[in-house]
């Protein structure tokens, strides 16, 4: 027990008990007065202290720019920005989406990369490539594979009719519930890419 606590015991005295309770109050104050205290909803904490808990990215898409992106993501949520946080999620499916790309080997002709084209020229190029995919010899398991290639692309055009439009272009602000949703469904779309694997 501390000296001040001591006092207050020893001397049984209620006005010695309130004077000394008036000078914790100025130290505490005075203490606290050059400190920030950060009050988050319980359901939110995770994102905001764990942001990476149930990723399990992929190798290639362990990239400081992903991790950082989900970082943002995360924190924004947590700290009551939704609408900050749907476009962080929509620059986290944006990555994915160029990682499915070179996993692919789509080619978008000479002096053309997929990291400086839009979403909706890499998403066309996708669908192309799956195109002639298709139209080859198939077996049972490149069929699962061309499968699982078509279900990410339209993932991805789902996610831009719905999201990436909208907060690109400032249609649209989102609450927490939505913004949840859109970091949830990134994130199981980035984890059924490691499923095909990915080329950095």
């Amino acid at each position: 027990m501390n000296e001040l606590a001591l006092d207050w015991v020893r001397s049984g005295d209620k006005h010695v008990m309130m004077r000394r309770l008036g000078e914790l109050q100025t130290v505490v104050l005075m203490e606290l007065k050059d400190v920030a205290i950060l009050i988050l909803p319980r359901d939110l904490v995770p994102y905001y202290d764990e942001p990476l808990r149930d990723w399990n990215l992929p190798e290639a898409a362990t990239q400081q720019e992903i991790v950082q992106e989900i970082k943002e993501a995360s924190t924004a949520l947590a700290l009551g920005r939704p609408t900050a946080s749907v476009f962080h999620s929509m620059r986290i499916a944006e990555r994915g989406l160029r990682l499915l790309a070179r996993h692919l080997r789509v080619k978008l002709g000479a002096g053309r990369h997929i990291e400086h084209e839009d979403w909706g020229t890499v998403l066309k190029a996708i669908n192309k490539k799956l195109d002639a995919l298709r139209a080859g010899m198939r077996s049972p398991q490149r069929s699962m594979a061309l499968q699982m290639y078509s279900d990410l692309a339209d993932q991805c055009s789902y996610f831009n009719g719905l999201w990436r439009t909208e907060v690109s272009h400032a249609r649209r602000m989102y609450n927490t519930p939505a913004a949840v949703n859109a970091l949830t469904r990134v994130r199981d779309f980035m984890q059924r890419l490691t499923q095909v694997g990915t080329r950095k």
